[in-house]
């Protein structure tokens, strides 16, 4: 069963020292005006629900299961599920990776970049007959990313569903089985 849009969950934070709350909202995210809007922009919450760093939600949009994060860079949009075992990627802690802004999942500490989705792993090489830590790298994008902006005091999501089928796609929608 889903949580009602009252319930409060507990996530991550931005900050390991500071925890957040996240609201959960199971209902489908619609325009109030339909003419108003273009049908890939959907109103998801008001703006001040995400007003401080480490806030989330976890809405419904045309059925497809979307989180929107509030980091210092500003408002960030993925698929709430990860790509890798539908495990709740988006109430995972974040963390800068190499400069770059990450997700981190709680099941299985895949870091995964908030802008891209791309997956993110530290290579390693053998040095003298040892494994050493090596740099940073991106095994491309695994989790889809839309775009989350702020329009009169809105939060505003754009679906980015092109054509092209990313790792996520496969847990996306509430109506399948995960």
């Amino acid at each position: 069963m889903e949580p009602s849009s009252s319930q409060q969950l507990h996530a991550g934070s931005v900050h390991a020292e500071s925890k957040t709350h996240l609201t959960q909202k199971t209902i489908d995210a619609r325009p109030t005006d339909m003419d108003a809007l273009p049908p890939s922009r959907h109103i998801v919450c008001n703006a001040a629900k995400l007003k401080h760093e480490g806030c989330r939600v976890h809405v419904v949009v045309n059925g497809r299961r979307v989180s929107v994060l509030r980091t210092d860079s500003g408002l960030h949009c993925m698929d709430s599920l990860c790509y890798h075992g539908a495990g709740p990627l988006t109430s995972g802690d974040i963390e800068e990776v190499n400069g770059r802004e990450c997700i981190v999942c709680p099941w299985h500490g895949y870091k995964v970049t908030l802008d891209t989705g791309e997956k993110l792993y530290r290579s390693t090489v053998f040095i003298d007959g040892k494994l050493q830590k090596a740099g940073w790298q991106s095994v491309g994008s695994r989790q889809r990313v839309h775009l989350a902006y702020e329009e009169d005091g809105q939060v505003v999501v754009e679906l980015n569903l092109t054509d092209v089928q990313v790792e996520s796609d496969k847990y996306a929608y509430r109506d399948r089985d995960v």
